[in-house]
C-alpha cells in the first residue's frame, strides 16, 4: 500500500465532494488502486489546523501501523502547506469519538491531549475534543 495526498474533494467523491472544497486528504490506497483508508484535514483559522476525518476502513487493515502512518503523514503534509507561510501552525485538534477506544488510545500515544468531552454531541456518544499543542513541539513540525 502507498499514501497520496489529494485535495479531499476529490475523495469519497460520492458522499462529500461537494462539502470538501479547500480540504486536503491523505489516502491509503492499494496495488489495485483500492481506497483502504484516509486522513482529512483543513485549516481552521490561521495558525490551527482540524482533522476532520482518520479512517483506516478494512478491519484487516487495522492495528498494522497504518493509522500512525496516515497521521504522520498529514502531519508532514500540514508542514509543507505552512512551510512558505509568514505565520506557522501551532495546534491541531479533532473531535473522537468517546466509544474509540483504538483511535483515542493513537491520539493520546502521539501526544494529543484530552482538552473536553462533549457530551451527547453524536447521537450515539460523546465526543471527546483532542489537541496537539505544536508549540512544545516545534521540532516535530
Amino acid at each position: 500500500m502507498h499514501l497520496d495526498t489529494v485535495p479531499a474533494q476529490t475523495h469519497r467523491l460520492d458522499e462529500y465532494a461537494d462539502v470538501f472544497n479547500g480540504y486536503r486528504a491523505i489516502r491509503m490506497i492499494d496495488d489495485s488502486g483500492t481506497l483502504r483508508g484516509e486522513l482529512v484535514w483543513r485549516l481552521a483559522t490561521g495558525h490551527t489546523v482540524e482533522i476532520t476525518e482518520l479512517a483506516v476502513f478494512d478491519q484487516s487493515d487495522r492495528r498494522q501501523g497504518w493509522g500512525t502512518k496516515l497521521l504522520y503523514a498529514g502531519l508532514d503534509d500540514m508542514k509543507s502547506f505552512f512551510h512558505d507561510k509568514p505565520y506557522s501552525l501551532k495546534r491541531v485538534y479533532l473531535f473522537c469519538e468517546s466509544t474509540n477506544k483504538t483511535g483515542r488510545a493513537l491520539y493520546e500515544h502521539q501526544g494529543f491531549m484530552e482538552m473536553a468531552v462533549l457530551e451527547s454531541f453524536y447521537d450515539y456518544c460523546d465526543a471527546v475534543l483532542y489537541v496537539l499543542d505544536l508549540t512544545k513541539k516545534a521540532d516535530d513540525l
